[in-house]
Formats: structure tokens, sequence, C-alpha cells
């Protein structure tokens, strides 16, 4: 990834908290975002990240996973389950991360997320995190998701060389 590097050298005191998807959920990338200096919101799955997950339920029988729920003024279920410190992976157990799963109940649609970070999650800040790693689910779909269905035929395209490894295109 030559974007992160470049950013930096160009805005070096720039504060940044990149927020990205499970593909980046692995140690190369977070030693590279550490190495900037930049903070992250990467989500992580159970299919890919299952050595996150046990380390979560374990630390719920040993008492060092917190979990709250709460209830909104519209009714709706907000519950977070979280722990800092979780070596992200086998391969690469001593890169720490820290991890929260969420979960919203509205009626009777459950939807759950997780993700990784290495801002530590607290009760006080917990939400702010899942927000945060909300929000580029909403870009996506909110955004490109909303023009691909109005006609615009926006695609990916991993085609174009060294320069530009990932566009959109506007069809």
């Amino acid at each position: 990834m030559r974007l992160l590097p470049r950013l930096k050298k160009d805005h070096p005191e720039l504060r940044v908290i990149v927020v990205e998807d499970a593909l980046s959920a692995n140690g190369p990338h977070i030693e590279l975002l550490k190495s900037l200096g930049y903070s992250h919101i990467i989500d992580a799955k159970p299919v890919g990240n299952a050595y996150l997950f046990e380390q979560l339920d374990a630390g719920k029988k040993a008492g060092t996973t917190q979990e709250i729920e709460v209830t909104d003024a519209q009714g709706v279920l907000h519950g977070y389950r979280f722990a800092n410190g979780l070596g992200l992976n086998a391969t690469y157990p001593g890169l720490l991360v820290n991890m929260v799963e969420y979960w919203e109940v509205k009626g009777n649609k459950v939807q759950n997320f997780s993700w990784i970070t290495d801002i530590e999650i607290t009760p006080k800040k917990v939400a702010k995190i899942v927000r945060g790693g909300r929000a580029r689910w909403k870009i996506e779909n909110e955004t490109f998701n909303t023009l691909k269905d109005q006609g615009y035929c926006l695609e990916h395209n991993y085609g174009h060389g060294e320069e530009n490894l990932a566009t959109n295109f506007g069809v």
C-alpha cells in the first residue's frame, strides 16, 4: 500500500485513524500502520480472525473481557463485548490489538459487527470506536451501492498497472 506512506510524507503532522475492511486485519499491514504512527479500526470476521475470537471468549471466562448492553430511547439494544491486548493471530501473537464485538437488536432484527483497533477500549470509549468502525460500512453502502443501484454502473477495476491498482469506474 503506497498511499499511506505517501500521506505521511506529505502530511507528517496529520493525525489519522485508518478505517478498513477485514482484508487489512493482518500483521504486515498493522505493522505498517504502527510504523507510520497511524491508529486503526479494522473489521474482524470470525472466519478470518478465529484466533482473536477465541481469546475474546477465553477472556470472558477469565474476567478480562468486558460486556455492556444499553437500550437507547428508541428501544434499540446495543451490546458491546471487548478486550485489550489480544494477540493478532498465531503468526503474529506478539502484535497486540484491542477488539470489540458489537450487536444491535431492533425488534426481531439482530446485526453483529466486530473490529480490531490500537485505541484502548474502555466503557466510555467503546460506543465511539464502534461508530468509527460503522462509518466505513455506511460510506460504502450509502454512497457506492446507492449510486450503483441508481444506474451509475460503478465497478472496481484492478488492472491498471503500478500507479492505479484499484480504480472505481463510472460507465
